[in-house]
Formats: structure tokens, sequence, C-alpha cells
């Protein structure tokens, strides 16, 4: 579980989060709303311990990470992915290489079984043959799912996801499939999963979309009914506060009015 407890984070003289509190449980989706420099990113890297909040408590299982050191922050982290915006490459690296990174890096580490897992994870992104390419020779789609892989890389893989803009700047059929992944890991795989995003076109696919496995191993992409995921909750930022946070059907009759004008 995840737990926010009054976070407050600055940069300079600009107050980015003010008293930022919230819970995600296991098994839970929740979809970070809003516009861009409303602190949505700046969640993300706190929770992963890349910065510390000037005041307030971030909590991991009921420890507070707030207060490790480095090393027991690197053990926290292995359970969780993150997929960035730009997919943050090694451009001097092969596919292969920076999707087991992670592993590779690894006292002892057994390269036929990391290789093992490589494969199986640029399989699942549709990436196979681009194991050996170089960041340089892939399109920003591609670099995007070897992203999303390298996230996923872990011995146990990362129970926590989470998505930093995943599919901004790309075109509507690179991003649909990237979202296709993204459904995979929560539907079938069972992964807590935190989006962040200023889409709401991204936000209500990711809400109201499924994938379900088939008994043959493939999977099916269903839009209907289009009724919300279960657990899956909603969190609108705006001057550094939490202006909403509830349930879609809340979200889509609340009367606020900042929260009207953000979904139109």
């Amino acid at each position: 579980m995840i737990e926010l407890r009054n976070v407050v984070k600055t940069f300079g003289r600009q107050a980015v989060l003010t008293g930022i509190s919230f819970t995600v449980r296991t098994g839970e989706s929740k979809i970070i709303l809003g516009v861009s420099g409303s602190g949505k990113s700046t969640i993300l890297k706190l929770i992963l311990g890349l910065g510390k909040p000037d005041s307030g408590e971030i909590l991991i299982h009921g420890c507070d990470i707030t207060k490790m050191k480095e090393s027991e922050l690197m053990e926290v982290r292995k359970e969780f992915g993150m997929i960035f915006q730009e997919s943050a490459l090694f451009d001097s690296m092969s596919v292969r290489e920076n999707v087991g990174y992670r592993l590779y890096a690894q006292p002892h580490a057994n390269s036929e079984t990391v290789d093992a897992q490589v494969e199986r994870l640029l399989e699942f992104v549709g990436l196979s043959d681009a194991i050996d390419k170089m960041p340089s020779e892939l399109s920003g789609g591609m670099r995007r799912r070897v992203g999303l892989a390298r996230a996923l890389v872990g011995d146990p893989p990362p129970r926590v996801l989470l998505y930093d803009e995943p599919t901004a700047g790309l075109d509507p059929v690179t991003s649909h499939r990237i979202m296709e992944l993204i459904l995979s890991l929560r539907d079938i795989e069972g992964a807590t999963g935190l989006l962040v995003t200023q889409d709401l076109k991204v936000a209500w696919f990711f809400a109201n979309a499924r994938i379900v496995a088939k008994p043959d191993g493939t999977r099916e992409f269903m839009t209907v009914p289009p009724a919300p995921a279960p657990d899956l909750t909603y969190l609108l930022l705006s001057g550094g506060q939490i202006r909403f946070e509830g349930t879609q059907q809340e979200l889509l009759t609340s009367k606020d009015a900042y929260v009207r004008d953000f979904i139109g």
C-alpha cells in the first residue's frame, strides 16, 4: 500500500505540492489528472524516492521512505516499475541491455536467466525482433514500449507500476497499442497502477476499456460494457492541492466549477 500524508514540495519559491494526502491500496488503480506543471510527475518521483518532500510522510507498506537511506530505497524500488514520458533509454546500450540493465548489474547475475526474462518481456510488448537494435534505430513508439518492458524487469517482477504520460507525443495508433499493454498489466497480471495524464481521452480509455485473456493464450480488447474498472479512482490536482478525489461517476457529476471546466 502507498500512502502520502500532508506532503509538501517546493522548487525554489514555487510551491508544487501543498499538503497532498491520498492512499493507493494493493490492486487499485488511480488516475492522477491535472494541467501541465500541477505536480503530477513530482508525486511519482517522490513515491520512488527520487527526491524528498519538504515535509510530510510517504509510506510504502507502512514504512516512511522519506527517512530511508539510499540503500534502503533501492530495496523499496524493486517493487516498482516506472514508465517515463521520454522512455529514458541509455543510447549506448542495445535494447537487450536497456531492458535487462537492472538485473545484469546485480552481483552474481545469471545471464541466461536474465536473457530469458528480457526476451519474454520484449515478446510481451511486441518487440522481439528489436532485441539487438540500438535506441537510435527505434521510433518514438518503439522506444516507449522498450521503456515499458524495462519497467517490468525484476526478480520477482514489480507489482506497482507508475505511468508518467505514457502516450504523450505518440500517434493515435501507437498510443492505443501502449494503452492495451498497460491494460493487460492491470486486468491480466493484477498490477497496482498510478497513471498520470492531462489527456482525458487517455484517462477514459484506462478507466473503461478491458483486456481479457482467452483460453488460447491470446488477449481480447473490449470496450463494452462501458463501465469503470473496479477499484479505480480519480485524483485531480490544481494549485498544488487535490481539488477532487473519487470515482468516475463522482467526477462526472461534480458541481465544483474547476472540475467541470477541466472535464469539459
